[in-house]
């Protein structure tokens, strides 16, 4: 099985929590996949930490990954990791759920949905957080990995296509002209 990361590395990613998790946790028949340009010559760093910590044979570090190859790799994904610090979006985790993979990432990043719609987990970004979710996501059943990332991808249909967000955003215009009932979305 393979847990991927793919964004920038860089350390508010925390990549280094993640790869003290990964050693705690270690799991039997998962590999983890760091995919992502290197912005701040971060990445000489979680080498010496792979080394020390003993993972050379489960954690490969990929590099960046464009067109197919980055397909390729959420194709093979069966969990999705951004243990970041904090987040403005987070449009990896919407790539993601997009190819049905459920994400694992933190309270840093805007994905409370996760949670409510059971298509992933989010948890505090805190050495204590990271290994508690990943604990969780890595002993989830393959299928109920299957339906979360099910759900995740009708979240993503309904929320963060074209025509849910159209849709949206015509019953915000009705709701401007028309009145009525204030729309769920609008705060």
């Amino acid at each position: 099985k393979t847990a991927l990361f793919l964004s920038r590395i860089n350390p508010k990613k925390g990549l280094p929590m993640l790869l003290d998790a990964w050693k705690q946790i270690a799991p039997s028949g998962w590999r983890l996949i760091i995919a992502g340009n290197d912005d701040s010559n971060h990445t000489p760093i979680l080498e010496r930490k792979i080394l020390e910590l003993g993972l050379t044979a489960s954690v490969e570090i990929v590099g960046p990954l464009f067109g197919d190859d980055k397909k390729e790799a959420y194709l093979n994904a069966d969990l999705f990791l951004l243990p970041s610090f904090s987040e403005n979006f987070g449009i990896v985790v919407t790539e993601a759920l997009g190819y049905q993979v459920p994400v694992l990432t933190t309270t840093g990043c805007p994905w409370q949905e996760l949670e409510t719609e059971r298509c992933g987990w989010w948890v505090d970004p805190t050495p204590a957080g990271i290994l508690a979710g990943l604990n969780a996501a890595l002993s989830t059943s393959d299928l109920e990995l299957t339906e979360m990332g099910a759900r995740g991808r009708c979240l993503v249909e309904a929320k963060y296509q074209w025509p849910g967000i159209a849709g949206r955003m015509h019953e915000f215009y009705e709701w401007l002209l028309q009145g009525g009932k204030q729309p769920k979305f609008v705060v």
